[in-house]
């Protein structure tokens, strides 16, 4: 009992370390929109991480399940990103974090459809606080959700299903091998689409491309590595919670680095998701300790 209680301590930990160097992922996009376009964007982020994956996994011999698992996990990452990274050329970089936490709330309902687990009234009352954040973060007099919010929410439903899943395969398969074929898949879709949406570019620009190979090294290959070890340790649901906080530092970063606007709108809304958080990752804690 220690030792699941000191993994899932570690496991915790790692899954917070993840947040901060996500939530700097958002003003880095921002800054790399300005040069390049989303799917230039994504092939090149998912080139660095298959190639940082490739580094690091010990064999390429893949069982065919393991290989389905693995394309399941790509497809899912890669339409999270895209529709995120479109999402955020239409709002900003804090709405765009905020309203992607929204998989908080959207992982514990993927458990109870697909494994029938209970819901709990935790589940539910962060799940209300959840929305009532998001309305007030995202309205506006002409519209509930503008087009960049509407896609950062389905954003947020795929990147619920990836963590869901991711969560149920690294409990049976390799996680180096996961990751490996999950970034391949990813980095295929990123250049497929590339050539149908805007086409490739030679041209190098030094401070759009920091951004990227912020995306690329450290969002992508470092994360992913450390968020699947880490997630054999934490359930879903209580993931998801932990991982949310990438919206805190999200909006501090961009506040920070690319001077997003953040009036008390936008504070109130935070602040409800942000209580949440902590109310699930509370009750998290609480489902460990009592098993």
């Amino acid at each position: 009992m220690n030792k699941l209680r000191e993994n899932n301590l570690l496991a915790v930990m790692g899954l917070m370390f993840i947040t901060v160097l996500w939530g700097g992922g958002f003003p880095a996009t921002d800054v790399a929109l300005v040069y390049y376009t989303p799917f230039q964007i994504l092939s090149v982020r998912f080139l660095i991480g298959t190639i940082f994956m490739l580094c690091i996994t010990r064999t390429l011999s893949f069982s065919l399940h393991e290989t389905i698992w693995g394309i399941a996990l790509g497809t899912c990452l890669f339409f999270s990103f895209a529709l995120q990274t479109i999402g955020l050329q239409y709002t900003t970089p804090s709405k765009n974090a905020f309203i992607l936490s929204l998989n908080v709330i959207i992982v514990p309902f993927l458990a109870y459809l697909f494994e029938r687990r209970k819901l709990t009234k935790i589940n539910i009352l962060t799940a209300c606080m959840s929305i009532l954040g998001v309305t007030i973060l995202s309205w506006s007099k002409t519209s509930l959700l503008g087009y960049g919010d509407l896609l950062t929410l389905f954003s947020a439903m795929l990147f619920a299903m990836q963590i869901y899943l991711t969560s149920i395969a690294v409990k049976k398969y390799s996680v180096h091998n996961l990751n490996f074929i999950q970034m391949f898949t990813s980095f295929l879709l990123s250049v497929i689409f590339t050539f149908f949406y805007g086409g490739f570019t030679l041209d190098i620009h030094p401070t759009g491309f920091i951004g990227i190979l912020y995306l690329g090294i450290l969002s992508t290959g470092i994360c992913y590595v450390l968020q699947n070890l880490c997630l054999k340790y934490v359930i879903a649901s209580e993931a998801a919670i932990i991982l949310s906080m990438e919206a805190v530092f999200g909006t501090v970063f961009s506040i920070l680095f690319v001077g997003d606007k953040f009036n008390l709108r936008i504070l109130y809304g935070a602040a409800i998701i942000f209580t949440a958080v902590l109310i699930s990752s509370i009750s998290g804690q609480e489902e460990i300790k009592n098993n």
